[in-house]
């Protein structure tokens, strides 16, 4: 940037007069504003808050479009190229592991948070993400809304088809790094429980025992802790021993609880026999999953409601938190615009899907939408203003990052917080009962009301 060309820059304070800096006309145009600054042709004057203030997810997502457009078309600097790229695979990261993990990563590991959590898959999964980002800049459409509405206007039958056999599979296999033919249902039993406690299981406060056992799709298994107020808890997703749940909601046909019933016994030996009838289930599951949901309108709300649901069913062996806020996002995206906008569901804690009540889950991942958005919105502007001023960016010194901790206040967190050593022990082994009771107290399980 020639900051030393004076008849330029009083060209381009003109011209930035002109429209107003302060307007969101700047910031969908900033990556063309940017283009001339890369260019040698302006300098950028000092940035305004107010000019990211008012943006809203979609504006964020369109203007880190242009960016990687500019860079892409562009004679840009080599240091420029690296902070767009890296920006644009560190938001990936938002959603490959929720916040309060990825707070924990940069922590123990600035340099490459990457590394903290399954590596492997990481580049697949952003290769889905920007699969799904084309989806919200207008270029793709997958037809999972349609005005806002799940479905809308699509034959019923033919949509939860769409849904279960091409959209779903299709996001599963970019995120597993393979192709919708090698794509299947789970056909095994899955038990959940920390794996670093004695008997594999976690402790959990009597409110999230009684939220777990509410979850029709759950077979929770709950022993009293040392602790009066907790509990040493594991759950089984649904299978063909696993189901009464479901059967009672009538999520299942009765000719499929009859055939599971009759085969009990034989199921137990028969592999092949349990795993064909196991997938049958989950079928049945997801077909009156999104059967329930076609019609609804798409919201902060309706969403968290269809995690929970189809997590609980965990329709694979592997991938399915993933592939869960992929559906919900790729729905938002379809659903929302520059036009009609609403939050969307970012999840500070993602385990609190299956353990907590479906309002408390809905409010907890609304707050925590506010943000983890505000933290993302923030570190664009943090990009632009090194760009502009050829300095590194500086991420991480955020105020955002401590704002997170905010998400937590619904539980009677007081203020902010900042983990130390034995907080991030505990958010890496997903105890979070313990961190809770630790950084709120004992009876923050009160905050989630209900009762057995």
């Amino acid at each position: 940037m020639d900051l030393s060309d004076k008849a330029a820059l009083g060209r381009y304070v003109a011209f930035m007069h002109k429209y107003n800096t302060a307007s969101r006309w700047w910031v969908t145009h900033n990556a063309k504003v940017l283009q001339r600054l890369t260019s040698g042709y302006a300098a950028q004057p000092p940035l305004e808050a107010s000019i990211f203030g008012s943006m809203v997810e979609y504006e964020m997502w369109e203007t880190l479009d242009q960016l990687q457009t500019t860079v892409k078309n562009n004679p840009v600097s080599h240091a420029f190229q690296s902070s767009v790229g890296w920006l644009s695979s560190f938001y990936s990261l938002f959603y490959y592991t929720d916040a309060i993990a990825l707070s924990r990563n940069i922590r123990v590991n600035p340099t490459n948070p990457w590394h903290e959590f399954e590596p492997e898959h990481f580049v697949d999964f952003h290769i889905c993400r920007e699969f799904i980002l084309e989806v919200l800049l207008g270029r793709k459409r997958m037809g999972v809304c349609f005005n806002a509405v799940f479905g809308g206007g699509q034959d019923k039958a033919s949509w939860i088809k769409n849904q279960t056999e091409v959209v779903i599979p299709l996001l599963w296999g970019k995120i597993a790094g393979t192709t919708t033919k090698n794509v299947t249902l789970r056909s095994d039993e899955v038990r959940a429980g920390g794996s670093n406690m004695p008997g594999q299981t976690f402790t959990a406060p009597k409110e999230e025992v009684w939220a777990m056992k509410k979850n029709p799709y759950l077979t929770v298994v709950a022993t009293q802790s040392t602790s009066p107020s907790d509990y040493e808890v594991a759950y089984y997703y649904p299978d063909v021993f696993h189901f009464s749940g479901v059967a009672q909601a009538g999520y299942i046909s009765t000719t499929l609880v009859q055939e599971l019933t009759k085969y009990n016994t034989t199921m137990k030996t028969n592999t092949q026999l349990r795993q064909t009838m196991t997938k049958k289930l989950i079928q049945e599951l997801l077909d009156n999953l999104f059967g329930r949901w076609h019609g609804r309108i798409v919201s902060i709300s309706t969403l968290s409601e269809f995690m929970i649901e189809f997590v609980s069913i965990h329709p694979y062996a592997d991938y399915n938190g993933r592939t869960t806020r992929m559906y919900a996002h790729l729905a938002a995206y379809e659903a929302f615009s520059k036009n009609v906008y609403n939050p969307l569901p970012h999840e500070y804690i993602s385990d609190l899907d299956t353990l907590s009540p479906p309002s408390v889950y809905g409010r907890f991942t609304g707050i925590s939408s506010t943000y983890i958005f505000a933290l993302m919105r923030d570190m664009l502007q943090e990009l632009v203003r090194a760009v502009s001023l050829k300095q590194t960016p500086s991420y991480y010194n955020l105020p955002g990052w401590l704002d997170l901790t905010k998400s937590m206040q619904m539980f009677g967190l007081k203020s902010t917080v900042k983990f130390d050593s034995v907080d991030d022990k505990l958010i890496e082994s997903r105890q979070f009962a313990a961190l809770f009771n630790k950084i709120i107290g004992p009876n923050w399980g009160q905050s989630l009301g209900g009762s057995p």
